[in-house]
């Protein structure tokens, strides 16, 4: 997992410290190693990929996972999409942002919610030119499995931070909350205001991030077919896990009415610089309860 690992552990010996730290570390890497888009190897790519039929038997874990995505995703209508994987292969010789849009035009047929199915452990891919990338997903699971061994193990307070997605357990040592910092999209080394966090996960999609520069303009990691509905150029979600976050920060960037799940809210920006906070069920738009940096 090529990503700025944090583990912050308050009221625990160096002994024990040391010893979750170590089962987190195997239970990531046993995690990036399977899932890794990006390797040719990966279990992903081997077995899901460059599968040589349509329909492939997962482990208990790959189905819980890929439950979990398929009802947000068809929740989100489709907006969270696990299969824009489709797309890298032919993006990456792409030159100029007109090529990237034409690369993405032209195999859109074969991506999103119609395009995979999911029964118990069988998975089924509908097409031949399908592929599933699960890396921002992966990343966030292992963030809330990271927590869960910490618990598991008598941990009660502390902060598990892969890259930005975290999540906060107890409090800290003074009684405070903790608080996570957001960039500000438009200048990304500043900070432009905090959430506070008590037993809940946080994880923040935005345009600026890993992006890639064409000529013609930047090609986003985040695909958004319409830019009309992209209004939000950051979105911050919180919500009981870091997977749950992670797919409505991302479906947020994409379509600006998504609609957040119970229990959850976020904090997005706009293109002008303005702070909105969103709740479920119904999105409302408010400026209060978030500090902002000066």
């Amino acid at each position: 997992m090529t990503t700025h690992c944090e583990l912050l552990f308050y009221g625990v010996d160096a002994a024990l410290g040391a010893k979750v730290s170590q089962a987190v570390v195997e239970r990531v890497d046993a995690l990036a190693l399977r899932y890794n888009f990006h390797a040719p190897d990966s279990w992903l790519n081997q077995t899901i990929n460059r599968r040589a039929q349509q329909d492939i038997v997962l482990d208990a874990q790959c189905a819980a996972i890929l439950a979990t995505v398929r009802h947000h995703a068809e929740r989100t209508g489709g907006v969270f999409d696990i299969t824009v994987g489709t797309y890298a292969q032919a993006l990456k010789p792409v030159g100029t942002l007109g090529q990237a849009d034409a690369v993405r035009k032209r195999l859109q047929p074969y991506t999103g919610l119609a395009a995979w199915s999911l029964d118990g452990t069988r998975l089924r891919l509908h097409n031949p030119h399908v592929r599933l990338d699960l890396g921002g997903v992966i990343k966030e699971y292992a963030v809330d499995e990271a927590a869960r061994i910490a618990r598991d193990a008598g941990v009660q307070s502390g902060l598990v931070n892969f890259g930005g997605d975290l999540v906060a357990f107890g409090r800290k040592p003074d009684g405070q909350r903790f608080v996570a910092a957001i960039p500000n999209p438009a200048q990304p080394t500043q900070l432009l205001f905090g959430l506070d966090l008590e037993n809940q996960a946080l994880t923040t999609s935005a345009h600026y991030a890993r992006g890639r520069k064409l000529k013609g303009g930047t090609l986003s990691h985040v695909v958004a077919p319409d830019p009309e509905r992209a209004e939000w150029v950051s979105a911050s979600v919180v919500s009981a896990s870091a997977l749950l976050s992670g797919m409505y920060s991302t479906a947020l960037l994409i379509d600006k009415n998504t609609v957040l799940p119970a229990h959850t809210h976020a904090v997005v920006v706009d293109r002008a610089g303005r702070i909105h906070q969103l709740s479920a069920p119904q999105l409302e738009t408010s400026s209060e309860n978030v500090l902002e940096c000066p």
